[in-house]
């Protein structure tokens, strides 16, 4: 399966064995941003820049289009880091899309509560349950956006 995977990013080097682990089971994680390298754009005081953040969106939403499944990790609420909120809009368009919502980690707002969402308390426990099942993909509000061939507002999907 193509799974995404969404995280803050001070969790990437955590996202990267997370793919690994994935990949290792035969998974295939279409997750570009954990090797990007923004260190230096979470480091600055703007966070990023224009043409840089563009850029990031655009491949995001290529690799959570071309994804069967998209896990979101969560930290719940009050927790310290980085909270620019980009994956609480891959969320938001995972559901939309209808992708298989996957969610490690504690809820953190009313959305995370839809009954398509699936929650685990750890990604061992969301492991176990992801060899068990093999659902197909469920068409959502916006199935059909990104078909990995339109350009669609601009962003052309990534293709696979």
């Amino acid at each position: 399966m193509n799974i995404y995977l969404a995280a803050r990013y001070s969790r990437h080097l955590e996202m990267q064995g997370y793919s690994k682990r994935l990949a290792d089971l035969g998974h295939r994680v279409t997750s570009r941003w954990p090797w990007a390298g923004h260190e230096e754009d979470e480091a600055s005081e703007s966070g990023m820049g224009e043409s840089f953040a563009r850029n990031a969106a655009q491949i995001d939403l290529g690799d959570i289009a071309a994804a069967q499944i998209v896990i979101n990790f969560t930290d719940g609420l009050g927790k310290g880091g980085a909270q620019r909120g980009g994956r609480h809009v891959e969320f938001g368009l995972s559901v939309a899309l209808g992708k298989r919502v996957m969610l490690v980690g504690p809820r953190e707002n009313v959305f995370h509560y839809l009954p398509q969402v699936e929650q685990f308390d750890s990604f061992n426990e969301l492991l176990l349950d992801l060899a068990a099942s093999h659902e197909p993909e469920t068409p959502g509000v916006l199935a059909g956006l990104f078909d990995n061939t339109k350009h669609v507002g601009g962003v052309e999907a990534i293709k696979r």
